[in-house]
């Protein structure tokens, strides 16, 4: 937690839930002809007929229309490349976090104006654009007619899909070696985990240090352990991933785990699977940095199978973000016993789809449906789905692995066996090369693999070999740089001496991989002569290295080659923390070191210029100077800013707050506003501040941080918060979240108030957004909106005070703010 006082702070954004209340039914709809309504093409067709059918029922008996769970997918900010970038580094992160957040708060107000039917939101994304809900026919219908909803459909119901192979695939050969996956976490989306087996360390506490943390997506908690002793397949599909000890072993022993549950209670132990498999995949993406998860493993499928890449939009969606951050899921390709097609999700093109085989000799085998008479090593299953577009084969029968309860199954199999088999796999190739993509992983192995025909169609799939594809990962920091287009290239511009600060002979300066690279060693400040203008929208992408550490690592852009103006270097990496430059825009570790990592830094949310040059810093004053850095794939673009639906403003506070000011009006004593996390204060039955941001997990803005309540609330006056002034080309929407907490009633009318204004010519003049006098309120975090007209100069000022009468409890404060096109 900071406890900064404005300006600035910086923060970080963490998942968040948001529940509304059913909303209120009203008249009734003829909804018998929702497939003619303006938004039918949105709906699936299959829910589109079910809903159209349960209309029927309503009209002719008045039965009351039930409720299904859907996937809602919105319409994108970032396209296509912008929307691959979006993952690479923390900043664009946050901002894709931010524009997501936004379309969605835009689509729950305009249900919330007037909708009738029912609508529950169950899981809010956070790198997808979409949500889970809960809705009747009436609720589709309203959200199919907005225009930031793509598209709606129900969610589907997936099947678990079960039905000693280390040395056929080298796995006991890649242990000795010691690549066991240690550093790297798998997710697995599975029935529930049994978190104290001995397979997983035998420890009571849950999270552990095996088993990092996760979430139930069927029961929408934050308990994925199991309901009952007969939910054991995603335990068994743990053991097969990373089991590490009471007689079992995986295929990444040391590899640590997330469990994102996704079968309710209500079904423990049954074979469907029926929770939010998107909301699991984009928890595994949102929260991949915190556990260092590269791999996600998922046993499950539909009964279905597709002879060609499946299109399920919001799972499509889910499984791209995955591949965009960098993260490689595998998934059963179903045990129908199909030859010409394979299962969902498995059939997705972002998919690493993952058939069976015999690790052995097993006799005959009869599963019901099919059966092999004769069973050996490398033999494919006859209950495996298999087609041309099916990617790897995994060991699956028989693997001894863990089961709830402490036990141990001797006979797990079904392609929900090969599945964590060939995940266990991964994870040791990510582990040996910290900088390994998602397409070097599965390149590995499917070039390296046992090539085995099935000899029902006629098709070869390489069988995960461990070793060769080990041996197919170098162990650096990843491959050479890629094809980069407006990328600098630094054998046509060169660089000289920046300032008083380059030390020639302390080091070099050299420029391989054909101009690609910069690389700097010893204490070297360098800039381009070439100019930049840096406007608004100026945004720097540019992949970085060190293999040594120095006292600062940065770049940006400066236009009088002299330190002694404004703050112009982005620091990402060092072991001093520059007071000269600004920080926290990027983060490079010493965990880091040997590896490349991609950044984007939006330089024009910070400062603008004409006839600037762009400054590399690798500093090093003290001691050895072997610190390097090296710069590649260096790009300066324009990001489109405004226009086009894009929000002129979305701001979390978890950059900090520029601009933002404690205003010289404040007469207050204590309550300054801060920039951090608040603390839930409670008095006297009154919550006066709130705990957390508005979602959860980062920061606001607020009357200053309390030990207790009372410690340091507004006193002796008014506390007054001046915004910075945004320009606002569209007619546009402005949405802020508030908090006001006061204890006491009218014990001083004229002197405690909470107001909120907002004014569109710059500050001359203001008009009340929300206004309350001296009464007792709770402190919650709710929403203030306003119409902004085309043109306007728009800034917020927020009041909060305390008078001089009977000393009182008074709190306030804001967080995720926003003005976007309507």
């Amino acid at each position: 937690m900071r406890k900064n006082l404005l300006p600035p702070i910086i923060g970080l954004a963490l998942l968040s839930f948001l529940l509304l209340a059913p909303l209120p039914v009203t008249a009734q709809q003829d909804l018998r002809s929702l497939s003619t309504s303006p938004g039918a093409a949105k709906i699936a067709p299959g829910l589109l007929q079910k809903l159209e059918g349960d209309a029927d029922r309503r009209f002719f008996d008045g039965t009351e229309l039930p409720t299904y769970k859907v996937i809602v997918s919105l319409d994108s900010v970032e396209k296509g490349a912008d929307l691959r970038r979006a993952f690479n580094d923390p900043a664009s992160n946050r901002r894709l976090v931010r524009n997501i957040q936004a379309r969605q708060d835009r689509v729950l107000r305009s249900l919330q104006r007037g909708t009738t039917g029912h609508f529950t939101v169950l899981n809010r994304y956070r790198s997808i654009y979409g949500f889970s809900a809960i809705a009747d026919a009436e609720g589709v219908r309203r959200l199919s007619e907005l225009g930031t909803v793509t598209f709606v459909e129900e969610m589907p119901i997936y099947f678990k899909t079960d039905s000693e192979a280390h040395p056929l695939t080298n796995t006991d050969t890649a242990h000795a070696s010691g690549f066991t996956g240690a550093g790297v976490t798998i997710a697995i989306i599975d029935d529930g985990i049994d978190h104290d087996h001995p397979a997983f360390g035998g420890q009571s506490a849950y999270p552990n240090a095996k088993i990092l943390g996760g979430r139930d997506f069927a029961d929408n908690d934050s308990n994925p352990r199991v309901d009952c002793n007969a939910q054991s397949h995603g335990t068994s599909v743990a053991g097969v991933a990373a089991g590490n000890g009471g007689g079992v072993l995986g295929t990444a022993p040391d590899a640590t785990l997330v469990f994102l549950k996704i079968q309710s209670a209500s079904l423990c132990g049954q074979n469907a699977l029926d929770g939010d498999i998107p909301g699991a995949i984009d928890w595994a993406v949102t929260n991949r940095n915190t556990y260092n998860i590269k791999v996600i493993s998922m046993s499950l499928g539909t009964t279905s199978t597709f002879s060609n890449p499946c299109n399920s939009i919001a799972e499509a969606s889910a499984l791209n973000a995955a591949s965009n951050a960098g993260m490689l899921t595998l998934v059963a390709s179903g045990n129908g016993g199909a030859s010409n097609g394979i299962a969902s999700p498995a059939c997705h093109p972002a998919a690493a789809s993952v058939g069976a085989t015999y690790d052995a000799n097993i006799g005959g085998a009869n599963f019901g449906f099919c059966n092999d008479t004769s069973t050996f090593a490398d033999k494919i299953t006859c209950y495996s789905n298999s087609d041309t577009f099916l990617d790897l084969l995994a060991p699956s029968h028989c693997a001894f692995t863990a089961q709830t309860g402490g036990g141990t199954n001797s006979c797990f199999g079904g392609t929900s066996s090969a599945t964590p088999y060939a995940a266990g796999v991964a994870a040791t190739l990510f582990a040996k090369d910290s900088g390994l993509t998602r397409s070097e992983a599965l390149g590995a192995l499917t070039s390296t693999g046992v090539s085995i025909t099935d000899t029902r169609n006629g098709v070869s799939t390489p069988r995960v070999d461990h070793i060769a594809a080990l041996d197919a990962v170098d162990g650096g920091g990843g491959g050479g740089p890629d094809p980069c287009e407006g990328c600098l290239d630094f054998e046509t511009v060169s660089t000289v001496g920046y300032s008083t600060q380059d030390v020639a002979s302390s080091g070099s300066v050299s420029v391989p991989s054909g101009g690609a690279s910069l690389e700097l060693t010893g204490n070297r400040w360098r800039r381009t002569t070439q100019t930049f203008n840096v406007t608004a929208n100026t945004v720097i992408e540019f992949e970085f290295q060190s293999t040594s550490q120095g006292e600062i690592h940065g770049i940006g852009f400066d236009e009088d080659d002299s330190l002694t103006n404004d703050l112009r270097i982005f620091q990402f990496f060092g072991t001093q923390n520059w007071g000269g430059a600004i920080q926290g825009e990027a983060s490079y570790t010493t965990a880091d070191l040997g590896s490349y990592r991609t950044y984007q830094i939006d330089v024009g949310s910070f400062y603008t210029g004409s006839a600037m040059r762009l400054v590399f810093v690798n500093d090093k004053d003290a001691g050895s100077a072997t610190n390097t850095s090296n710069f590649r794939n260096v790009r300066a673009f324009e990001e489109g800013g405004g226009g086009g639906g894009t929000c002129s403003v979305d701001d979390s506070f978890e950059s900090g707050a520029a601009g933002w000011s404690n205003a010289a009006s404040s007469t207050c004593s204590t309550g300054a506003f801060v920039v951090g996390s608040p603390s839930q204060q409670t008095n006297s039955g009154v919550t006066t501040q709130v705990g957390g941001d508005h979602t959860g997990g980062g920061d606001a803005i607020f009357t200053a941080f309390n030990s207790t309540a009372g410690n340091a609330d507004v006193d002796g006056g008014v506390c007054v918060l001046e915004s910075p002034t945004w320009i606002v080309d569209d007619v546009s929407d402005f949405s802020v979240w508030y908090f006001h907490g006061q204890r006491d009633t009218a014990d001083d009318p004229s002197g405690d108030f909470f107001l909120l204004e907002v004014s569109t010519n710059g500050g001359s003049s203001y008009t009340p957004l929300v206004d309350i006098g001296d009464t007792r309120t709770q402190a919650a975090w709710t929403e203030a909106v306003r119409s902004i007209p085309a043109g306007s100069s728009v800034k917020l000022r927020l009041s909060v005070a305390d008078g001089s009468g009977p000393g009182d409890l008074v709190e306030g404060g804001i967080d995720d703010l926003s003005i976007c096109p309507q």
